[in-house]
């Protein structure tokens, strides 16, 4: 029979093994998904949206002509605060725009707005010009960003199970929006039985994996590249395709496939989205190739949001490879501290597309028109490093609201 002293020094122990227990199940959770190699970047982003030369006319050109028809425009580039392997840094922001050719002075602080509760905010310049019409405007910001590279361990992310309700702030990435149907029905068919027994038999992991491999086994042909060019190929917007696309066919472009995907694991009741974002090929700057990338992410609770590339996985060969271990390109994501992300919708929420689906909008005091015959985007990106972060490695933030 134990003495108080012994009871008292047991109670110590087990209290002192559960605390130990409890901090390893708290802190050692999220670092299933780690940031490592820091790198602090200056970026600056820029829209034009301009009409071209019109027609010529007894060997004469007429020049540009005034495509856009408001006095007020409010432009919105969108920007992340935080995403899985990027932090936006917003003590040093300077912004710029014009309106044919003349400067309009705006704040920093009052053009950059945070959507609330979100990781999501955009950099709204509200321009005011005299004229009935312009030809052209441009947009500017510079801004510090921070990007990771993140490793994930896959082997505990496949063990976290099922939550009985997913978190607050993620039911958004369960429904319907425009591009990204969950509810069709060819995709719940095709993602339900790529899991045996369906996706309630296996854990998230596996089911959102099963999902979207399904999905790469059906798509057999890409259309198109990364986004549409000008004549001096910079980059004007998003690729789509013509015609016939999607599941049903089996084909469509890189955005195309990345919302199928994005469809079939909303359709297993798993949270998913398509982050919109940037990359630069070659380390340039401005005189690089800048392309948009689709990178898609699932919430697994206790971990965050997991990153994959449908386009990515595709080139590992995944539509043959179901079951068959890890996929590059599924969890763990090549160059992905190399994508700027931007937002989370194909246009700022509140603003509509200019010539085309661009990720920025627009709006004005009436709707926004375009005379799409005669009018154009360009964006540019460039890219300055600045150094290396300080922290070498954290577990990635598992939630999207930030002070």
């Amino acid at each position: 029979m134990l003495n108080n002293s012994t009871r008292n020094l047991l109670a110590r122990t087990l209290a002192s093994v559960t605390l130990a227990a409890t901090s390893m199940t708290l802190h050692a959770a999220p670092q299933a998904m780690m940031r490592s190699n820091p790198r602090v970047s200056e970026i600056r982003l820029e829209v034009n949206l301009y009409s071209v030369a019109a027609t010529t006319v007894g060997g004469l050109s007429t020049g540009r002509v005034a495509a856009f028809r408001m006095q007020n425009v409010e432009v919105a580039m969108p920007v992340m605060l935080r995403s899985t392997w990027c932090d936006t840094d917003f003590d040093k922001v300077a912004v710029r725009s014009w309106i044919d050719g003349g400067e309009i002075k705006l704040d920093a602080a009052q053009v950059f707005k945070r959507n609330a509760d979100s990781a999501e905010g955009v950099f709204a310049f509200n321009m005011h010009t005299e004229r009935n019409g312009f030809a052209e405007l441009r947009v500017q910001a510079t801004y510090l960003v921070q990007r990771w590279d993140v490793t994930v361990d896959e082997g505990a992310a496949a063990a976290v199970t099922w939550p009985r309700t997913w978190p607050a702030g993620t039911s958004r990435f369960l429904a319907k929006e425009p591009g990204i149907d969950p509810t069709n029905t060819d995709i719940m068919q095709c993602a339900e039985s790529a899991s045996p027994g369906g996706s309630r038999a296996v854990t998230p992991f596996y089911a959102a994996k099963n999902a979207v491999i399904a999905i790469l086994t059906r798509w057999k042909a890409m259309v198109g590249g990364s986004g549409d060019r000008n004549a001096d190929r910079s980059l004007r917007g998003i690729s789509f395709s013509s015609g016939a696309f999607g599941l049903s066919v089996g084909r469509g472009s890189q955005l195309e496939l990345a919302a199928a995907c994005v469809a079939a694991v909303r359709s297993v009741q798993i949270p998913a989205r398509i982050v919109y974002g940037l990359s630069v090929d070659g380390k340039n700057g401005a005189s690089s190739v800048i392309n948009f990338r689709f990178i898609c992410e699932f919430y697994l609770p206790t971990i965050g949001w997991v990153p994959f590339d449908p386009l990515e996985m595709r080139s590992q060969g995944a539509a043959s490879r179901a079951g068959r271990g890890s996929i590059k390109g599924f969890a763990n994501v090549s160059d992905l501290s190399d994508v700027l992300p931007l937002g989370l919708q194909i246009t700022p929420v509140g603003y509509e597309k200019a010539d085309r689906f661009a990720i920025w909008g627009w709006r004005g005091v009436s709707a926004a028109n375009v005379d799409s015959e005669n009018a154009t985007t360009r964006i540019r990106l460039e890219t300055t490093s600045r150094g290396n972060g300080k922290t070498k490695s954290m577990p990635v933030p598992m939630i999207d609201p930030v002070p």
